[in-house]
């Protein structure tokens, strides 16, 4: 048999409003809020980020990740 579940209580919904509205992923609203992405989507259907948005956030923190890791091998594997 099934657990019935609780809603969410207005305090976290009010929370996760404002971070959706903050331009925050549902990913980081699932992390800072507890709430489920399943129901992040049925409370607020059409916010958070698209997947194109996603896709662009994860190129710029990945060329971000390869641009720091060139400046460290620049400077450590330099020899005197």
């Amino acid at each position: 048999m099934s657990k019935l579940k609780r809603p969410p209580s207005p305090e976290r919904l009010a929370q996760a409003a404002r971070l959706l509205e903050d331009g925050a992923s549902q990913r980081e609203v699932q992390r800072t809020t507890g709430l489920a992405r399943e129901t992040l989507r049925k409370y607020f259907p059409g916010k958070g980020w698209t997947f194109v948005e996603g896709g662009e956030f994860r190129l710029r923190n990945f060329l971000a990740d390869q641009q720091i890791d060139r400046k460290y091998n620049a400077t450590t594997t330099r020899k005197e």
